[in-house]
This record gives structure tokens, sequence and C-alpha cells, in this order.
């Protein structure tokens, strides 16, 4: 260990840890050397750590302390509305920073965590520049496994200017035996407190099955909305959704609600109605004939997870405080993996925040 200055960018010094060992219950299990190396030299900052985690080289005119600081004030500009008095995109700490890693879990800790594994090393590549509010990164996880769990290639990127945030992340696949996901892809874009985001997740034949596209609005004065997009596909199958759809968050409280989503007979409808005497509506869910092949289908392997159909209408009164819910839910025909369950029921009532009244049947098929 030798430190010879610690100074925001000016660190200069060595760390070296040799015979690293964990001690478990049946062995001792030796690691390769861990070494981390910081110089300056010219305004400009030099970082390297190498050894039993992969390696990362840092180069730049960077003040380690503020480098976090300086990415999350980039990020959150562009989560704020314009009507924010106090919003700046100005960052005087001056960063400029290049960063490569190639991260990697080590064979020997396959001891520890047999389960575990990661063939190839994850990759990342950033750039900062916060005098020209830039950031930009992109990284690859090419596959990991966790037991019967397989994640095969995971990239993502994002980019950060004055104008906006731009990010994508894409799974190319995901194995897994009750519920296996094919290509799955999520972007996002943000500006001026108004985020949208959109996931896709395609089948065995490259064409869109699962779509779902949202717009959330910061609207300052802890005030926000929600409003999906108009493309909403549920295995395969396109759902109305009228174009002012709308859920109103005030002061962490919902304000107001209205969103139905229509296919054929199937409805899922989510409703505010005024309460007397309060500014907090109640809230009313309605749920009529729909398929749960609508969510299982999709992500199921050849047998499905489940499926039936469902119904359901609840009322949530004095939910910001002490709910009182007045449900009733039934699944007809319900299967699960194939197998014919029956018919199921579910009456739930509270009058009072700690008593409940649950009635659950099934009638077999």
């Amino acid at each position: 260990l030798q430190l010879d200055n610690l100074l925001p960018r000016h660190l200069n010094g060595t760390i070296n840890i040799n015979n690293l060992q964990i001690a478990t219950a049946k062995e001792i299990i030796p690691f390769d050397t861990i070494q981390l190396t910081a110089k300056d030299s010219a305004n400009q900052q030099y970082l390297t750590l190498s050894g039993l985690f992969g390696s990362l080289d840092a180069s730049g005119n960077y003040d380690y302390t503020k480098i976090s600081s300086s990415i999350q004030s980039l990020v959150q500009y562009h989560l704020q509305p314009d009507t924010i008095k106090t919003k700046t995109l100005a960052d005087s700490s001056h960063q400029t920073l290049q960063l490569a890693a190639s991260l990697k879990w080590p064979v020997s800790f396959q001891k520890i965590a047999p389960d575990l594994s990661m063939p190839q090393p994850f990759l990342l590549q950033m750039h900062l520049n916060s005098d020209s509010n830039l950031l930009t990164a992109q990284w690859k996880l090419p596959v990991i496994k966790y037991g019967d769990l397989k994640i095969d290639s995971l990239n993502g990127n994002i980019k950060i200017n004055s104008d906006s945030l731009l990010s994508d992340i894409v799974l190319q696949r995901l194995y897994y035996p009750k519920f296996p996901l094919r290509k799955t892809s999520l972007h996002i874009a943000a500006a001026k407190g108004i985020v949208n985001g959109d996931i896709l997740l395609l089948d065995r034949k490259q064409r869109p099955g699962f779509q779902l596209g949202a717009t959330f609005s910061m609207l300052g004065d802890q005030k926000y909305s929600l409003q999906l997009h108009q493309n909403l596909l549920l295995n395969k199958q396109h759902w109305n959704v009228p174009a002012d759809n709308i859920i109103k968050i005030d002061n962490g409280k919902l304000n107001e609600a209205d969103l139905v989503l229509k296919n054929g007979n199937q409805q899922l409808a989510v409703t505010s109605q005024p309460r007397q005497g309060s500014d907090v509506p109640d809230i009313q869910v309605k749920i009529n004939d729909f398929k749960l092949a609508n969510i299982t289908g999709f992500i199921s392997s050849d047998t499905l997870l489940a499926d039936g159909l469902l119904q359901a209408n609840a009322t949530i009164k004095n939910w910001e405080q002490s709910p009182l819910i007045n449900a009733d839910v039934s699944i007809d025909s319900l299967k699960l993996e194939n197998i014919a369950v029956g018919n199921l029921t579910l009456q739930a009532k509270n009058n009072t925040a700690s008593s409940y009244n649950i009635n659950l049947g099934l009638k077999g098929s």
C-alpha cells in the first residue's frame, strides 16, 4: 500500500492485494492479485484496476469524489419540467472522463457459488464531459447463467446531452423452463420532465407479440401523470386504448384515473369516482372476460402456466389512509399448466382497517 496523494484530480498511489484467500467450511480458496494504480500529470488523472474481477481503465480531468453527482445532475435535468425555477444544467465541477471496463466472475468463485457462471466478461465503455453536458455509455453482457436461468446477450446504451436522455436495452434471449423470453427491447426517451418508455417482446419468428408503451410526466409541485400509448399488444392481440387515458397523482395521492382498455368482449378498467368531503377519489376496478392467456400465453413455453377467464369488480375507498376494499373476483375454467382446476371465486371486504372478510371458493371442473 502506497498512497502519495488522495486529493481530487491528483490521486497518486498503488494498492496491491496479494495472497488473497477465502476460507470455506471445507477448504481454503486462493485468488489472484488485485492491483489499483493511480497517477496524474498535466491536468490528467489515470486510474487502472486489474486482477480478480477483471480490469478497469479511467482517464481524464475528473474529480473522483464528484463523478456520481455530475452524472446524477445530467439525468435529473431531463426529469424535471421547465416550470421548475431552480432547474439548471450548469455543472461547475468540469468533469471529463473516459472509462473502459472488462469485468468477470472469477472461475475460482465457482467453488463458492457453483450455480453462477459468466463465461465471457461484462464490457462497459463510458464518456463524460460535464462542460458539454454529454454522457454516453455502452455495455454488453454476453452470457450469464444461474442454475436453470440463462441470459444470452444483454446489451444497452445511454446518451445524454443538452436536449434529451435516450436509452435502449436489448435482451436477445432468456432461457428458463417456466417462462422463456425471446428478443426483448426497452426504449426510453426523456426531456423536459416527460419520460416515454416502450417495451417490445418478439416471438420465435421475430414478430411482435407483446408491446406496451407509456408516457410519465413530472408536472412539478409533486404532481405526476401517466398515459398509456395506443400501441398496446397482448399475446399478439391489439387492444383499444383511448387517446385521453390518464392517471394523475398529486402529492403522492391519486387525483384522477380514467383508463379503459378493450379487446372485443374483454375489458380492463381503472377509474376514479369523486368522494364527498374529500379531495381523494375512490378507485373502481372492473375486469370483464379477460383471458389469462393474454399474459401467460406469450411468456410460457409449450405449456401454459395459467389460463382462464377473469372477472373482477372492486371498489377501494379511503385508500390513502386505511383502505376499505369491496371486491368480487372470479376465474372461470381455470387451468394451471394445462391441468383443469375449475372455477375460482373470491369475495373480499373490510369495514375497518384491521378486519377483513374473505371468502374463497373452488368448484372442480
